[in-house]
């Protein structure tokens, strides 16, 4: 961000989604995180997609997305980092926060899919344990599984919040 302070500054980590490219994600975060005084990193997954990209299976994505946290910090001081996506990304996003959730602050999960077999949640969460934002159009399929993961997060003793947007679909 423009004039910001030479410390440790958050970090916002942007994913897009299934055959998606960095360029529309970016577009979407780039006011905010400046608004925040947040860096913004948008990698790009592996997996040729037709004109787009896919992240592959986790373990790929968790590796493309770590060495893009990586090069960042080595330029610039990391504060706190939050994940964010669309779809697939945001399934990325999920399943890394709940596997690794001392390393983020925080999830946004816009139309995202949480697959609990890849990172089981704990029974009772930690201080510190990462935010948990997510956000679906009532007529996508992913929305009921969302529910059912913010309860479980909510069970377990996180912050989450839910949105749903009626009459829309996955989007």
């Amino acid at each position: 961000p423009k004039g910001a302070a030479a410390g440790p500054l958050p970090l916002i980590v942007a994913l897009h989604g299934y055959g998606g490219t960095p360029a529309p994600i970016a577009e979407v975060y780039r006011a905010s995180a400046s608004r925040l005084g947040a860096l913004l990193v948008v990698p790009r997954g592996q997996e040729t997609v037709g004109r787009g990209f896919g992240w592959g299976v986790v373990e790929q994505a968790e590796y493309l997305v770590e060495q893009a946290i990586a090069r960042t910090a080595a330029e610039r001081p990391v504060g706190p980092i939050v994940l964010t996506g669309f779809s697939q990304g945001a399934g990325i996003a999920l399943t890394m926060a709940a596997r690794h959730p001392e390393r983020y602050a925080g999830v946004v999960a816009v139309a995202g899919w949480f697959e609990e077999r890849l990172a089981p949640l704990p029974e009772g969460v930690a201080p510190g344990f990462p935010r948990f934002c997510f956000l679906n159009g009532e007529r996508d399929e992913a929305a009921a599984n969302n529910r059912r993961a913010a309860q479980r997060l909510e069970q377990a003793g996180a912050a989450v919040r839910v949105r749903i947007y009626p009459g829309i679909g996955h989007k």
